[in-house]
């Protein structure tokens, strides 16, 4: 899947909705949605408050600079990049939130219709990062 990184917009629909949520997802969100270099960074500790990927040499606070797949707090911003979207894209991500959540129930197996307002109470972190790269990549 790494190599898929770096081939970000040549994913499938069906490559995009079978990664689990971790650190290469999140990699992918990163470089698809708000044009990061998608590494999957290999953190090491400078000092208290300085981590540093030996790969890219980019310089973090924290251990986990990137959580989207898992952390509600990071995927929130996705959220909030696809609201400055055009609405072509918008769309797009809002049809994708309701296929990975009211037409697949997410994480349960079944299928089946739910009123939309449910729909926040049943979406993960995971779906919202797939909904988004969906609408970026322009995948339907």
């Amino acid at each position: 899947m790494k190599d898929n990184i770096q081939e970000v917009g040549k994913m499938t629909k069906e490559e995009i909705l079978a990664m689990e949520a971790g650190r290469e997802l999140d990699a992918l969100v990163d470089k698809g949605i708000f044009s990061g270099n998608g590494c999957v960074h290999d953190l090491y500790w400078v000092d208290p408050d300085e981590y540093v990927c030996s790969k890219c040499h980019k310089q973090f606070v924290s251990p986990e600079p990137w959580a989207y797949s898992t952390d509600i707090a990071a995927t929130w911003q996705a959220v909030d990049k696809m609201r400055e979207e055009l609405f072509s894209t918008r769309r797009r991500f809002l049809k994708a939130l309701q296929y990975l959540t009211v037409t697949r129930i997410e994480g349960t197996g079944e299928t089946g219709m739910i009123a939309w307002p449910d729909v926040f109470w049943l979406i993960t972190p995971e779906a919202i990062c797939r909904a988004a790269l969906l609408a970026k990549l322009e995948i339907t």
